[in-house]
């Protein structure tokens, strides 16, 4: 990054942010660069949690009750996970939907940590393919539980559709404008949400990382003597959104559980089901 092939520096183009594609190209199962990433993400992870589940396994049938450190990162998160989802389905839906919840926030953690790895330096999820197929995932769960929870089959639909775009108790001269932003809502906003801003915070921080590096470069190496003690300005700012992107990792990790905790169970039938138990629905999160 910052090179022009005649040795000379240039600033990050667009090519360093959504890379071209090198094996395949022209037909439909191209690669590039950031698929290879998802690809050792997915291989890694699936890795990591076989050995952790076997030695944990191994441990157990050996009476050894004390788990190794990293069985015991696992399962305080899983904790964490299981008390999130818990709190926002209620505990009958929350057993159906933690492994979704818990595969959702493992995946998107290490997709997003790739940004921090140097060598790779590009979050997985910072292209628009990874954050939608999630979304779409969401969206799909979403739709299934408004059917099933309204008695499901196409008479759940029509139910399900009704009480979202029709609810009791607004006058009838609003529906016509409430029920087409909700439809807009259902079809569009709420799955486009969580795509766009899972990609654009993970793209935003790759691009202020490549930006902070591409500027060191120029300090130190092409900058005249005076200004060169600014690459140490520079790359310290670096080091520092490094850490930061550390955290925005996690922090859109659990964001995107929570809503989509929070989205599915806005399609509940609450005058029917789940009426003993404390829902919490954020409507969005920042």
């Amino acid at each position: 990054m910052g090179f022009y092939a005649t040795g000379g520096f240039g600033p990050p183009s667009i090519d360093d942010f959504l890379p071209e594609p090198f094996l395949f190209k022209g037909t439909w199962f191209e690669l590039n660069r950031l698929d290879l990433i998802r690809f050792a993400v997915v291989a890694l992870v699936v890795i990591f949690f076989c050995i952790t589940v076997r030695h944990a396994h191994k441990r157990a049938t050996d009476g050894v009750l004390l788990p190794t450190k990293p069985q015991s990162a696992v399962e305080m998160v899983l904790g964490f996970i299981k008390q999130l989802v818990y709190d926002n389905l209620g505990q009958n839906a929350g057993k159906r939907y933690y492994k979704m919840a818990a595969t959702l926030f493992f995946s998107i953690f290490f997709l997003n940590i790739t940004g921090t790895i140097p060598g790779l330096n590009l979050a997985a999820s910072a292209g628009i393919g990874i954050p939608l197929a999630f979304a779409l995932w969401v969206f799909f769960a979403y739709w299934r539980e408004g059917i099933h929870s309204h008695g499901g089959g196409f008479k759940g639909l029509l139910a399900f559709v009704k009480s979202e775009l029709f609810p009791p108790g607004l006058p009838p001269y609003v529906y016509a404008i409430y029920s087409v932003i909700e439809l807009a809502q259902l079809l569009v906003i709420r799955p486009a949400s969580l795509a766009i801003r899972l990609f654009t915070n993970m793209m935003s921080g790759h691009i202020l990382l490549g930006l902070c590096y591409a500027a060191t470069q120029f300090f130190v190496f092409f900058a005249i003597p005076a200004m060169k003690p600014l690459g140490a300005v520079t790359l310290a700012f670096a080091a520092f959104m490094l850490l930061f992107e550390v955290l925005v990792a996690v922090l859109q990790a659990y964001i995107f559980t929570l809503l989509a905790c929070a989205y599915i169970s806005m399609s509940f039938d609450h005058s029917h089901t789940r009426a003993h138990e404390t829902i919490h629905c954020p409507e969005d999160t920042t």
